[in-house]
Protein backbone atom coordinates (compact mmCIF):
# COMPACT_ATOMS: atom_id res chain seq x y z
CA UNK A 1 0.00 0.00 0.00
CA UNK A 2 1.38 3.50 -0.97
CA UNK A 3 0.96 6.80 0.35
CA UNK A 4 -0.82 10.21 -1.15
CA UNK A 5 -0.61 13.19 -0.76
CA UNK A 6 -2.84 16.00 -1.81
CA UNK A 7 -2.40 19.86 -1.15
CA UNK A 8 -3.51 22.80 -2.79
CA UNK A 9 -1.11 25.41 -3.21
CA UNK A 10 -2.52 29.14 -3.12
CA UNK A 11 -1.90 31.91 -4.76
CA UNK A 12 -1.46 35.60 -3.26
CA UNK A 13 -1.90 39.03 -3.81
CA UNK A 14 -0.22 41.83 -2.36
CA UNK A 15 -2.54 44.82 -1.47
CA UNK A 16 0.47 46.78 -0.57
CA UNK A 17 4.03 46.86 -1.39
CA UNK A 18 7.04 48.81 -0.48
CA UNK A 19 10.08 48.61 -1.61
CA UNK A 20 13.04 49.62 0.30
CA UNK A 21 16.59 51.02 -0.98
CA UNK A 22 18.63 48.13 -2.37
CA UNK A 23 20.98 46.82 1.14
CA UNK A 24 24.70 45.60 0.58
CA UNK A 25 24.30 42.01 0.15
CA UNK A 26 22.22 42.84 -3.26
CA UNK A 27 18.61 42.02 -1.09
CA UNK A 28 15.64 44.77 -0.91
CA UNK A 29 13.85 45.08 2.22
CA UNK A 30 10.54 45.53 1.90
CA UNK A 31 6.71 46.08 3.74
CA UNK A 32 3.64 44.67 2.27
CA UNK A 33 0.43 43.10 3.31
CA UNK A 34 0.11 39.60 1.61
CA UNK A 35 -3.22 37.85 1.17
CA UNK A 36 -3.43 34.05 0.46
CA UNK A 37 -6.52 33.77 -2.53
CA UNK A 38 -8.40 30.72 -3.57
CA UNK A 39 -6.34 30.80 -7.17
CA UNK A 40 -4.74 27.12 -6.74
CA UNK A 41 -1.98 24.73 -8.15
CA UNK A 42 -3.50 21.40 -7.04
CA UNK A 43 0.06 18.79 -6.06
CA UNK A 44 -0.28 15.05 -5.43
CA UNK A 45 3.37 13.74 -3.83
CA UNK A 46 3.48 9.60 -3.46
CA UNK A 47 6.36 7.66 -3.02
CA UNK A 48 7.95 6.05 -5.63
CA UNK A 49 10.13 2.86 -6.48
CA UNK A 50 13.57 4.42 -7.70
CA UNK A 51 15.55 4.76 -4.40
CA UNK A 52 16.25 8.44 -3.35
CA UNK A 53 15.18 10.02 -6.74
CA UNK A 54 12.79 13.31 -7.22
CA UNK A 55 10.94 13.06 -10.16
CA UNK A 56 8.38 16.10 -11.11
CA UNK A 57 5.75 15.63 -13.62
CA UNK A 58 4.09 19.29 -14.71
CA UNK A 59 4.22 22.29 -17.47
CA UNK A 60 7.72 23.08 -16.37
CA UNK A 61 10.49 23.48 -19.46
CA UNK A 62 13.28 23.73 -17.77
CA UNK A 63 15.40 21.14 -15.89
CA UNK A 64 14.02 19.46 -12.71
CA UNK A 65 17.25 20.36 -10.77
CA UNK A 66 16.43 24.22 -11.15
CA UNK A 67 12.19 23.66 -9.66
CA UNK A 68 11.89 24.97 -6.53
CA UNK A 69 9.78 21.73 -5.34
CA UNK A 70 12.86 19.49 -6.34
CA UNK A 71 15.08 21.89 -4.13
CA UNK A 72 12.43 22.01 -1.19
CA UNK A 73 12.71 17.52 -1.50
CA UNK A 74 16.62 18.19 -1.13
CA UNK A 75 16.48 20.33 1.72
CA UNK A 76 13.72 18.50 3.74
CA UNK A 77 16.06 15.08 3.33
CA UNK A 78 18.79 17.07 4.64
CA UNK A 79 16.87 18.60 7.59
CA UNK A 80 15.28 15.16 8.53
CA UNK A 81 17.08 12.15 6.94
CA UNK A 82 13.99 11.28 4.99
CA UNK A 83 15.67 9.06 2.10
CA UNK A 84 12.35 7.56 0.21
CA UNK A 85 11.97 8.30 -3.08
CA UNK A 86 9.45 10.64 -4.11
CA UNK A 87 7.00 11.46 -7.47
CA UNK A 88 5.85 14.98 -7.51
CA UNK A 89 2.58 15.98 -9.79
CA UNK A 90 1.26 19.15 -10.46
CA UNK A 91 -1.81 20.76 -12.21
CA UNK A 92 -0.56 24.28 -12.73
CA UNK A 93 -3.67 26.77 -12.55
CA UNK A 94 -1.75 30.40 -11.62
CA UNK A 95 -0.08 32.26 -14.00
CA UNK A 96 3.80 32.34 -14.25
CA UNK A 97 5.52 35.52 -13.71
CA UNK A 98 2.39 37.40 -12.46
CA UNK A 99 3.81 37.72 -9.28
CA UNK A 100 0.95 35.79 -7.92
CA UNK A 101 3.70 33.89 -6.20
CA UNK A 102 3.02 30.41 -7.52
CA UNK A 103 6.49 28.92 -7.49
CA UNK A 104 7.33 30.17 -3.57
CA UNK A 105 4.05 28.96 -2.86
CA UNK A 106 4.23 25.37 -4.60
CA UNK A 107 7.43 24.76 -2.64
CA UNK A 108 5.97 25.72 0.94
CA UNK A 109 3.29 23.01 -0.03
CA UNK A 110 6.12 20.29 -0.56
CA UNK A 111 7.52 21.03 2.56
CA UNK A 112 3.94 20.48 4.13
CA UNK A 113 2.98 17.94 2.27
CA UNK A 114 6.44 15.70 2.82
CA UNK A 115 5.99 16.18 6.62
CA UNK A 116 2.28 14.14 6.71
CA UNK A 117 3.98 12.18 4.11
CA UNK A 118 7.00 11.10 5.92
CA UNK A 119 5.16 11.57 9.22
CA UNK A 120 7.98 13.85 10.60
CA UNK A 121 7.34 17.63 11.71
CA UNK A 122 9.72 20.04 11.45
CA UNK A 123 9.58 22.76 14.19
CA UNK A 124 7.81 25.85 13.21
CA UNK A 125 11.27 28.34 13.01
CA UNK A 126 13.18 25.71 10.95
CA UNK A 127 10.87 24.86 8.49
CA UNK A 128 10.48 28.73 7.99
CA UNK A 129 14.21 28.76 7.80
CA UNK A 130 14.39 26.33 5.11
CA UNK A 131 11.90 28.40 3.45
CA UNK A 132 13.36 31.45 3.35
CA UNK A 133 16.95 29.77 1.68
CA UNK A 134 14.48 28.92 -0.88
CA UNK A 135 12.83 32.03 -1.52
CA UNK A 136 11.91 35.29 0.16
CA UNK A 137 8.00 34.33 -0.45
CA UNK A 138 8.46 30.88 0.99
CA UNK A 139 7.95 31.42 4.46
CA UNK A 140 4.50 33.62 4.20
CA UNK A 141 2.91 30.29 2.24
CA UNK A 142 3.95 27.81 5.65
CA UNK A 143 2.10 30.32 7.78
CA UNK A 144 -1.29 32.36 7.98
CA UNK A 145 -3.59 33.18 5.21
CA UNK A 146 -2.82 37.09 5.95
CA UNK A 147 0.21 38.72 7.11
CA UNK A 148 2.23 41.96 7.12
CA UNK A 149 5.69 40.77 5.53
CA UNK A 150 9.11 42.62 6.15
CA UNK A 151 12.29 42.13 5.97
CA UNK A 152 12.88 39.87 2.41
CA UNK A 153 9.75 38.59 3.35
CA UNK A 154 11.23 36.45 5.94
CA UNK A 155 9.27 38.57 8.83
CA UNK A 156 5.73 37.69 8.97
CA UNK A 157 3.42 39.06 11.63
CA UNK A 158 0.09 37.09 10.96
CA UNK A 159 -3.49 39.28 10.74
CA UNK A 160 -6.95 38.53 10.81
CA UNK A 161 -8.01 37.96 7.20
CA UNK A 162 -10.40 40.57 5.67
CA UNK A 163 -12.97 38.45 3.39
CA UNK A 164 -15.22 40.80 3.35
CA UNK A 165 -14.93 41.34 -0.90
CA UNK A 166 -14.36 39.25 -4.07
CA UNK A 167 -11.52 39.57 -6.56
CA UNK A 168 -11.58 40.15 -10.32
CA UNK A 169 -7.90 39.16 -11.16
CA UNK A 170 -6.35 40.56 -14.96
CA UNK A 171 -4.04 38.48 -16.45
CA UNK A 172 -1.87 40.42 -19.12
CA UNK A 173 -0.15 38.21 -22.00
CA UNK A 174 3.12 39.09 -20.91
CA UNK A 175 4.52 38.18 -17.84
CA UNK A 176 7.54 40.17 -16.09
CA UNK A 177 10.33 38.37 -14.48
CA UNK A 178 11.31 39.43 -11.05
CA UNK A 179 14.88 40.83 -11.97
CA UNK A 180 13.79 42.88 -14.74
CA UNK A 181 11.15 44.62 -12.04
CA UNK A 182 13.35 46.04 -9.79
CA UNK A 183 16.19 46.84 -12.73
CA UNK A 184 13.07 49.00 -14.01
CA UNK A 185 12.93 49.68 -10.37
CA UNK A 186 16.30 51.05 -10.37
CA UNK A 187 16.22 53.15 -13.30
CA UNK A 188 13.02 54.90 -12.12
CA UNK A 189 14.51 55.82 -8.63
CA UNK A 190 17.65 57.24 -10.49
CA UNK A 191 14.72 59.71 -11.39
CA UNK A 192 12.40 59.79 -9.30
CA UNK A 193 13.06 59.94 -5.02
CA UNK A 194 10.91 56.58 -3.56
CA UNK A 195 7.52 57.68 -1.99
CA UNK A 196 5.87 55.92 1.19
CA UNK A 197 2.64 57.86 1.48
CA UNK A 198 1.79 55.81 4.33
CA UNK A 199 3.22 54.70 7.61
CA UNK A 200 3.18 50.79 8.67
CA UNK A 201 1.04 51.70 11.26
CA UNK A 202 -1.51 53.57 8.79
CA UNK A 203 -1.56 50.48 6.21
CA UNK A 204 -2.94 48.58 9.78
CA UNK A 205 -5.52 50.45 10.63
CA UNK A 206 -6.48 50.89 7.08
CA UNK A 207 -6.82 47.30 6.37
CA UNK A 208 -8.06 46.52 9.42
CA UNK A 209 -10.78 49.69 9.82
CA UNK A 210 -11.01 51.10 7.05
CA UNK A 211 -13.29 50.67 4.15
CA UNK A 212 -11.86 49.08 0.83
CA UNK A 213 -13.00 52.46 -1.07
CA UNK A 214 -10.84 54.25 0.98
CA UNK A 215 -7.72 52.17 1.06
CA UNK A 216 -4.51 53.89 -0.33
CA UNK A 217 -2.53 51.30 -0.50
CA UNK A 218 0.33 51.36 -3.66
CA UNK A 219 2.55 49.15 -5.30
CA UNK A 220 6.28 50.37 -5.07
CA UNK A 221 6.96 48.43 -8.84
CA UNK A 222 3.49 49.65 -10.46
CA UNK A 223 4.77 53.59 -11.13
CA UNK A 224 7.95 51.99 -12.77
CA UNK A 225 6.49 49.08 -14.90
CA UNK A 226 3.51 51.14 -16.21
CA UNK A 227 5.97 53.48 -17.98
CA UNK A 228 7.03 50.56 -19.77
CA UNK A 229 3.64 48.56 -19.92
CA UNK A 230 0.95 51.45 -20.29
CA UNK A 231 -1.61 48.38 -20.36
CA UNK A 232 -1.09 48.17 -16.58
CA UNK A 233 -2.44 51.96 -15.91
CA UNK A 234 -5.48 50.71 -18.34
CA UNK A 235 -6.33 48.09 -16.50
CA UNK A 236 -6.33 50.18 -13.36
CA UNK A 237 -8.77 52.46 -14.83
CA UNK A 238 -10.93 50.71 -16.25
CA UNK A 239 -11.03 48.16 -12.66
CA UNK A 240 -12.04 51.98 -11.82
CA UNK A 241 -14.47 52.51 -14.17
CA UNK A 242 -16.35 49.13 -13.72
CA UNK A 243 -17.30 50.24 -9.98
CA UNK A 244 -13.83 48.48 -8.30
CA UNK A 245 -13.81 49.68 -4.96
CA UNK A 246 -9.66 48.95 -4.93
CA UNK A 247 -7.35 48.08 -7.89
CA UNK A 248 -3.81 47.10 -7.89
CA UNK A 249 -1.20 44.68 -9.28
CA UNK A 250 0.59 41.90 -7.10
CA UNK A 251 3.91 41.68 -6.68
CA UNK A 252 6.45 42.61 -9.55
CA UNK A 253 3.32 41.97 -11.89
CA UNK A 254 2.15 41.36 -14.52
CA UNK A 255 -0.99 40.18 -13.24
CA UNK A 256 -3.85 43.20 -12.37
CA UNK A 257 -6.90 42.34 -9.73
CA UNK A 258 -9.73 44.68 -9.09
CA UNK A 259 -11.49 44.28 -5.43
CA UNK A 260 -15.33 44.72 -5.14
CA UNK A 261 -17.66 44.87 -2.29
CA UNK A 262 -20.74 43.63 -4.15
CA UNK A 263 -20.62 40.47 -6.31
CA UNK A 264 -22.43 41.47 -8.89
CA UNK A 265 -20.31 44.33 -9.47
CA UNK A 266 -17.23 41.58 -10.16
CA UNK A 267 -18.90 39.42 -12.38
CA UNK A 268 -20.00 43.12 -14.45
CA UNK A 269 -16.64 43.96 -14.29
CA UNK A 270 -15.19 41.08 -15.73
CA UNK A 271 -18.00 40.75 -18.49
CA UNK A 272 -16.55 44.36 -19.36
CA UNK A 273 -13.14 43.83 -19.55
CA UNK A 274 -13.15 40.66 -21.19
CA UNK A 275 -13.72 42.79 -24.54
CA UNK A 276 -10.09 43.47 -24.01
CA UNK A 277 -8.36 40.79 -21.99
CA UNK A 278 -8.57 37.22 -22.61
CA UNK A 279 -7.95 35.54 -19.18
CA UNK A 280 -10.03 36.62 -16.25
CA UNK A 281 -9.65 34.47 -12.98
CA UNK A 282 -12.46 35.18 -9.52
CA UNK A 283 -11.16 34.75 -6.36
CA UNK A 284 -11.80 35.54 -2.52
CA UNK A 285 -9.41 36.38 0.38
CA UNK A 286 -8.94 33.06 2.37
CA UNK A 287 -9.35 32.58 5.90
CA UNK A 288 -7.14 29.34 6.38
CA UNK A 289 -3.79 28.36 5.78
CA UNK A 290 -2.51 25.09 3.43
CA UNK A 291 -3.72 21.79 4.64
CA UNK A 292 -1.97 18.36 3.48
CA UNK A 293 -4.32 15.38 2.95
CA UNK A 294 -2.84 11.82 3.34
CA UNK A 295 -4.10 9.45 1.70
CA UNK A 296 -3.15 5.61 0.74
CA UNK A 297 -3.81 3.44 -2.33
Amino acid sequence: MSKIVRIDSPAKINLHLDIFDRREDGFHDLFSVFQMISLYDHIEIREGSNGGTCSIDGPFDFPVQDNLMYKAVTLFRRATGYSEPVHIRIVKNIPQGGGLGGGSGNAAAVLRALESLSGITIPRDEIFDLGASLGSDVPFFLGSPAALVRGRGEYLEPIEPRTDYFLLLVVPDFSINTGQAFNALARFREKHKPVYPLSEDEVLKMYREGEISRWKFHNSFLNCLKKEHNVLEHIVNLFYYSNADFAGMSGSGSVMFGIFSRQEDCVSASEKLSESFGRMIFANPLDTAMVAALQFS
